[in-house]
């Protein structure tokens, strides 16, 4: 017998001993039921280890779960504060423009009644507005264009100037909105492109939003702001380096009018 199996044999008699002399009624014979005791505390440690295991999956699988049901939620509650505050910026440059073309009316009459008694009144007004429209406060603008636009209600003229302007409005916008809608969708489409075949290029990040003011302005087109916003990306597409890309590629965007051409576009930018 080796040196091993004799420690072996001799620690198992050592709790053999041990057993009969601390545990009252338990016979030397009894070592098969013992036996069973552990096996069966050894298995239902096994066991709660198993339930604490299966338990844990469940919690994480809850929280996972909940987690997914939060940024849901979450981007729900994003894409209305988008909605909201898209909706807000459209609100306030439709107020915007307002304010000017009551301006641009209230200056005429102004200056085609130069002896008009409430002349200064007027012109004070005008300057208040334009103040306001300059500061960008919407509601300050509102309670201004209304004060202005009331006073100048009750003076002759006025409405009749105010009718022959929004009458030469119409008549540039039928001039020329056409062509401006025309160069917007160019732009659209040359801009929507690009991004798509260069997702990760440095312009990218700053043609993205010119892509949603050129989608909101053609649903409803309006010479003034289209007029600037085709400026505006064009001054854009200019410092990205892209004009060349753009001029090049006019003939091979799909034309507005006949939605015929190649879809050919430049990348590795």
């Amino acid at each position: 017998m080796t040196i091993k199996s004799l420690g072996v044999a001799v620690c198992l008699k050592s709790l053999l001993i041990a057993t009969v002399i601390f545990i009252p009624g338990v016979s030397l014979f009894s070592s098969t039921s013992m036996s069973q005791d552990i096996g069966g505390i050894i298995g239902g440690m096994m066991r709660l280890q198993q339930q604490q295991y299966y338990n844990g999956r469940q919690y994480q699988r809850r929280r996972h779960s909940e987690d997914g049901d939060s940024s849901k939620e979450n981007g729900e509650v994003n894409r209305k504060k988008e909605n909201d505050e898209r909706q807000k910026a459209e609100e306030v440059k439709t107020q915007a423009q307002a304010a000017k073309d009551l301006i641009e009316d209230a200056s005429s009459f102004v200056k085609d009644n130069p002896s008009n008694p409430r002349l200064i009144e007027f012109v004070e007004k005008i300057n208040d507005l334009d103040a306001a429209l300059i500061l960008g406060n919407p509601l300050k603008l509102k309670h201004l264009m209304e004060e202005l636009s009331g006073a100048l209600r009750h003076e002759p003229g006025f409405e009749v100037m105010e009718a022959n302007r929004i009458g030469k409005n119409e008549q540039e916008a039928a001039r020329y909105l056409p062509e401006l809608i025309t160069t917007s969708k160019q732009q659209q489409s040359f801009i929507r492109n690009y991004i798509m075949n260069n997702p990760t290029a440095r312009p990218t990040a700053k043609l993205i939003p010119l892509i949603k003011e050129l989608d909101s302005n053609l649903a409803k087109p309006n010479l003034n702001q289209l007029k600037m916003l085709t400026s505006k990306v064009d001054v854009s597409i200019r410092a990205a380096g892209l004009t060349d890309d753009f001029l090049k590629s006019k003939n091979n965007l799909e034309d507005p009018l006949t939605g015929k051409g190649s879809r050919e576009f430049p990348d590795n930018h």
